[in-house]
């Protein structure tokens, strides 16, 4: 059998922009699908919101269905001139029967072929490929994809994939885990490092290595050279490759939560704890790029590979780790010529490189006869290092090589003498500096100032910080031109300005002696802080993933604006004025740490600590938020105490404000606490009040918020359930009219938890039923681990005793891997059907249900029970 699995990609973003018309869309959608699958004998098993499960007794049946599927969504003329995108993808094997149904690790490697694809595209596997080869539909072509690792299947898979004519055929990369595709693309291939390669690739597949450190000079290509090793590699590696770019963190801090990001964790599963959790069991590789500012990187490295004890690692560092293990490798510079003669030059790998970027800029460009000396005199020059021969390479557009190496060779001598550092570091810096140099006035300064960039930045932000005289777009165009800068598209599609960061540094220090070091930095703080004030209050609205993509674009320069302002060692002499924006940037961002990203521990609380230390101006808003933000953030490590001083801090110094905004938010915060600490009618007082003040103040965002924790922390820690309900029905009222697609799922969800509470059990079914889909869109963890034992609670209630125990055991192994521990009110809720279904099946049914709940992802064990219960 041929499965195929579909969805709609970006579903929930689609709802929020077409509205009521959404409805008309996805009727549509279905239709269009619908009639694909039967022309083409297809049989549907499964259908859940906008997603298919249809099975074809053929893999060429499929195909073609596949593919007059995504002829028929390109030709559909949609609401309001939307695009409604679906990915496909298929797998042949032969899966096991069971009732009217499939099972078996071919229906789940089919959904994860599909999981992988993007919106428009159709990924086959490879047994579905070779079944369908020479029996395609006219117009189509199948392009191999190469070796991708899907998640929770033992071994790679080779995926596939469909192109159909007239349609979008190129994507983004597979969205599969700890595969070549999680690395770096590139721009050129590698050029003259077969030998390292080689050298290499035995070394970090030798027993007794798990760290390996290049070392070298910025410029080098030392990442260029790990990401090919890394290539070679991750075959070998049960769990695939993992690329962590450090460039942009100082601390360890901040670099575990980049580490989960590379792992694909979501935003709440980012502390130490949850990444170690997270590679305890993983047998990966992982490159940790530009490790050499990140403060006690040795600790964090052995700490990291201590977490994964069969995992390895490749750091780039300008300088050794010096820690138990390490193994170094300096990387060399690239063969050099021994003679001028033509053929002895072209066989040089400096020279290739050479010549391969030249003709980026000028196609026509040959190494000959005539320019062979010319040539091997500039890589002489610049001692085979790649990133000055790039550099050098980008003026062969206006320069001949003999013209080159006149220039070239007069600005290498001076900045030599004056430059600290090995003698390739100077070569490289005065190869930067010459790139410098040839620039005007005005673009050396606009240079300069792109150095405080953390992670880039678009035009806005670019041309607001650097204060550019003339348009800021050609002021960019100059400096790629110089080979100084890059851009790279942001998720919006829009132009981002990047530097390398040997460039970066070099900018830094042009601008730290220019004068105007203080002024750039504080007009960089300034804009982010804006850009902040401008998306933080969207994530609590309807355009939370726009603003959270937004945000996380920005995290490098948040980073840079914070450290600036509130580094860990203050300067004596620092201005009260920078340490005020400091507080102020800390105070916005708060938010972006905890809801959106999930850093509660790394990136918020330490900023936030000394914001409160060090603000000497007594009562101000910026101050009492930040105290309620750190009380918020304490409690989720479980600091009551501390977290409850600093509530009753934030909620006294509101009132002396007279501020009811930032009251409600105290207010909230220390309800919570209350709640969990038992004091269960300080916590109702709480509530009232900030419902109270958000009438008056008119806020629905915080009316909602409120009402929605004082059903859960107050109505049901007090068993009344029907004044529980109650709230959580007012509270789905107030999230329909906010728009929040997050709010939306919980309090359906919520309101599902009470309806069982008061034996209402259908209706709790059909409440869970229709919220599930939409949960696992969203796809919060810890959302899916209460949402699968609350519909567990249920089913219990209703004599499913296997599909409980299935679904509490995976919720039980969620709570492991999320390191959160069930909390006592929420343990008392479930406890007693828990305790009715375990009694209905023998020990060995319940330990076997249990068992398998807990072996399975938990998105597929509630798709499973959505199918079971339908």
């Amino acid at each position: 059998m041929t499965l195929l699995f579909s969805d709609i990609e970006g579903s929930t973003a689609l709802l929020s922009r077409l509205g009521s018309e959404y409805a008309d869309a996805l009727d549509a959608q279905r239709t269009l699908m619908r009639r694909a699958w039967s022309d083409h004998g297809g049989i549907e098993l499964g259908t859940e919101g906008d997603s298919f499960y249809v099975v074809f007794e053929t893999a060429p049946d499929a195909a073609w269905g596949a593919v007059d599927a995504q002829r028929a969504l390109a030709t559909y003329p949609w609401p309001q001139g939307e695009a409604v995108r679906v990915r496909i993808g298929m797998h042949t094997g032969s899966p096991a029967v069971h009732g009217e149904a499939y099972v078996g690790m071919d229906v789940h490697r089919a959904a994860r072929v599909a999981g992988a694809a993007h919106g428009g595209q159709v990924v086959l596997s490879d047994s579905t490929a070779t079944l369908v080869a020479g029996r395609l539909p006219e117009a189509t072509a199948l392009v191999d994809l190469g070796p991708h690792r899907l998640k929770d299947m033992p071994a790679p898979e080779r995926l596939h994939q469909l192109t159909i004519d007239g349609l979008q055929s190129d994507f983004p990369p597979l969205k599969t885990l700890g595969s070549t595709s999680r690395l770096p693309v590139p721009a050129t291939p590698l050029v003259g490092r077969d030998t390292e390669v080689a050298s290499l690739v035995a070394r970090v597949a030798s027993p007794d290595t798990r760290l390996v450190t290049l070392i070298g000079p910025g410029g080098t290509g030392k990442t260029r050279l790990a990401i090919a090793v890394a290539e070679r590699l991750w075959t070998t590696m049960a769990d695939g490759v993992y690329f962590v770019p450090m460039a942009t963190v100082t601390a360890t801090e901040s670099a575990w939560p980049l580490v989960a990001e590379s792992l694909g964790l979501p935003p709440e599963v980012r502390s130490t704890g949850d990444v170690a959790a997270a590679v305890a069991d993983k047998q990966a590789l992982f490159v940790l790029d530009n490790l050499e500012q990140v403060a006690d990187a040795d600790i964090f490295a052995a700490e990291l590979l201590s977490a994964s004890p069969r995992s390895r690692a490749i750091v780039t560092s300008r300088r050794p780790l010096h820690t138990s293990g390490e193994h170094e490798f300096p990387v060399p510079p690239l063969g050099l010529p021994a003679a001028d003669e033509v053929a002895d030059v072209g066989t040089s790998p400096a020279v290739r490189m050479f010549v391969q970027h030249a003709q980026r800029v000028r196609p026509a460009f040959e190494l000959t006869a005539d320019n062979s000396a010319a040539v091997a005199a500039v890589c002489r020059h610049l001692d085979g290092l790649p990133l000055g021969l790039e550099l050098a390479a980008a003026r062969i557009k206006l320069l001949s090589p003999s013209a080159l190496l006149n220039r070239l060779g007069s600005v290498l001598d001076v900045a030599a003498a004056t430059t600290r550092g090995s003698d390739r570091q100077r070569t490289l810096r005065s190869t930067i500096s010459w790139s410098y140099d040839l620039l005007d006035e005005r673009s050396q300064t606009f240079f300069r100032r792109l150095g405080v960039f953390g992670g880039g930045g678009d035009l806005a932000a670019v041309a607001a910080v650097t204060q550019a005289e003339a348009d800021a777009l050609d002021a960019v165009s100059d400096l790629l031109d110089a080979s100084l800068i890059g851009v790279v598209d942001d998720p919006s599609g829009e132009p981002r300005v990047v530097l390398l960061e040997t460039i970066r540094a070099y900018a830094l220090d042009m601008l730290a002696h220019s004068g105007d070091h203080e002024s750039t930095r504080d007009r960089h703080a300034r804009h982010f802080l804006a850009v902040a004030q401008h998306l933080v209050p969207m994530l609590e609205a309807e355009r939370y993933q726009f603003a959270k993509a937004r945000l996380g674009s920005e995290l490098g320069n948040l980073r840079e604006a914070l450290d600036w302002t509130l580094p860990e060692n203050e300067p004596v002499s620092m201005p009260a004025g920078r340490r005020a924006l400091g507080i102020e940037l800390c105070a916005e961002t708060g938010i972006v740490w905890a809801s959106a990203f999930g850093y509660p521990q790394f990136e918020g609380l330490p900023f936030t600590r000394r914001a409160i230390e060090r603000d000497t101006r007594g009562d101000g808003v910026a101050l009492a938020r930040c105290l309620t933000h750190a009380s918020s953030r304490l409690s989720i490590q479980g600091k009551w105490g501390e977290s409850h001083d600093k509530a009753v801090l934030a909620v006294a110094m509101c009132r002396r404000l007279d501020d009811p905004h930032r009251l409600i938010d105290a207010l909230n915060v220390q309800a919570i606490i209350d709640s969990e600490r038992g004091a269960v009618d300080d916590a109702r007082d709480a509530y009232e009040e900030a419902l109270m003040l958000t009438r008056k103040v008119g806020n629905q965002i915080k009316r909602h918020e409120v009402i929605a924790d004082m059903a859960i922390f107050v109505e049901t820690h007090e068993r009344d359930y029907e004044r529980a309900l109650a709230l959580k029905r007012e509270a789905l009222a107030l999230a329909h009219e906010i728009g929040s697609p997050f709010a939306l799922v919980l309090d359906r969800h919520n309101i599902a938890c009470s309806l069982r509470l008061l034996g209402q059990l259908d209706e709790a079914l059909a409440q869970m039923r229709s919220v599930i889909p939409e949960a696992l869109k969203l796809n919060i963890p810890s959302g899916l681990m209460y949402l699968a034992e609350d519909f567990a609670a249920i089913l219990a209630e209703r004599g499913e005793a296997r599909l409980a125990a299935w679904l509490l055991g995976t919720a039980d192994a969620s709570h492991k891997t999320l390191q959160a521990p069930r909390p006592s009110p929420q343990e008392a809720e479930i406890a007693e059907p828990m305790a009715t279904a375990r009694a209905a099946l023998t020990s060995d049914e319940w330990d076997a249900a249990y068992a398998a709940g807990h072996a399975l992802p938990i998105d597929e064990m509630l798709q499973q029970a959505l199918q079971e219960t339908g």
